[in-house]
């Protein structure tokens, strides 16, 4: 029995704790970008021989820039420095064969530069989205090299914001952020408006993956998410491609995996920002902005707690000091952050904590399947092996 993989459906039990987290977005003030939040942050300018006449038009409101004219910008990162001069040679070379003697080094450099993008999406993913490559020039690559340089994500998929209780010994409590879209987990890495973001299914997803495998130290799995890739998650889910030299003026954008051009700049300014504002993502799911006061998310609200164990793992995996330490800490911050709107009843007066309750089936029965299975399952038991009235707790 693999160990963390039972701590895993532990934590999941724990999870029932995320109704803390909705609550403490719904009682956030909204955040709404300013234009300065979406233009481009001054960087590097690439060779005159990568540039794209028309492409230098301001970012208006919601409208991001389009990547050809970050790409312009300086970067004092010596990886994408040495790539970006490697590639300006590269297409300066007409005759296939030059072309080809330049790959190998073409790799080794993209190889170099691949691992400081998974490297600046875990630590900097607003840096990674404005050194990612634009399509023209990724198209412009040897397939050998491409598959060694980040992939442009725009679709739908399901957005998870999860809090991550710790192991005793391990106390700290994490808000991990992982999103599933094309047969693929990514585990996401945002900044800005994006860490506002909640959980939600089909939601509009735009930014920038590499391979988890790629990064120095690729980052710990304490939700049992599995990822197999990066995703630097851009704040807005709008993409805006770069400019068609056949159709001057024109500007199209991308949204959820959907693509749509505009005569104007304006027009296209304008349905980015009813874009953006639609998609509420950092409102729980079917809620509307804004959010009016509600007794649901304001007052004294009474949790229970509910530890489990399983047959083939039988262990008090967080004792009773460790469970109160948890409500008392998550108390304080629900005070803090809802300007002392929301609080958590103590515990023995009005919140309570289950003993280790043993479920039917092994630790693996419950793996992969999310609430679905564990959380009904224990909810049965709390009420009628340990006759808890279920109704006299609001979470």
């Amino acid at each position: 029995m693999n160990l963390n993989r039972s701590r895993r459906s532990w934590l999941i039990a724990l999870s029932m704790a995320l109704g803390l987290w909705v609550v403490f977005v719904s009682l956030r003030p909204a955040h709404r970008p300013d234009a300065a939040d979406l233009a481009p942050v001054p960087a590097q300018s690439a060779p005159s021989a990568l540039s794209d006449p028309g492409s230098r038009e301001p970012a208006a409101g919601a409208l991001p820039p389009a990547q050809e004219a970050l790409w312009r910008q300086p970067s004092p990162e010596p990886a994408f420095a040495a790539f970006a001069n490697w590639l300006e040679r590269y297409l300066a070379e007409s005759a296939s064969s030059d072309r080809t003697a330049l790959e190998a080094q073409g790799l080794a450099l993209a190889r170099a530069r691949l691992r400081a993008m998974a490297d600046l999406i875990v630590t900097r993913p607003e840096r990674a989205l404005q050194l990612a490559l634009p399509d023209r020039l990724r198209e412009a690559l040897p397939p050998l090299l491409r598959s060694a340089v980040e992939e442009p994500l725009n679709t739908r998929g399901d957005f998870e914001s999860l809090c991550v209780f710790g192991i005793p010994g391990h106390e700290s409590t994490d808000l991990v952020r992982a999103a599933r879209a094309n047969g693929q987990v990514f585990r996401v890495f945002t900044h800005g408006r994006g860490l506002d973001y909640v959980t939600r299914s089909n939601a509009p997803l735009n930014g920038i993956s590499v391979p988890l495998e790629a990064a120095t130290a690729p980052p710990a799995d304490p939700a049992g998410l599995r990822a197999t890739r990066l995703l630097a998650l851009h704040p807005n889910p709008v993409r805006r491609l770069d400019a068609d030299a056949a159709r001057p003026g024109e500007v199209t954008l991308e949204f959820g995996g959907r693509q749509q051009t505009f005569a104007t700049l304006e027009l296209a300014a304008q349905w980015a920002a009813d874009a953006l504002e639609g998609s509420q993502l950092d409102l729980p799911q079917g809620m509307s902005a804004p959010v009016a006061e509600s007794s649901y998310t304001e007052g004294r609200k009474r949790f229970l707690l509910m530890r489990v164990d399983f047959p083939d793992y039988q262990v008090e995996a967080l004792s009773s000091n460790a469970a109160l330490t948890h409500m008392r800490d998550m108390s304080n911050f629900m005070a803090a952050v809802s300007y002392g709107k929301h609080s958590i009843a103590p515990v023995g007066q009005g919140t309570d904590i289950t003993p280790t309750m043993r479920m039917s089936n092994n630790a693996a029965f419950y793996d992969d399947a999310g609430l679905s299975k564990l959380y009904p399952e224990a909810r049965l038991v709390a009420r009628d092996f340990h006759g808890y009235d279920l109704g006299q707790y609001d979470f």
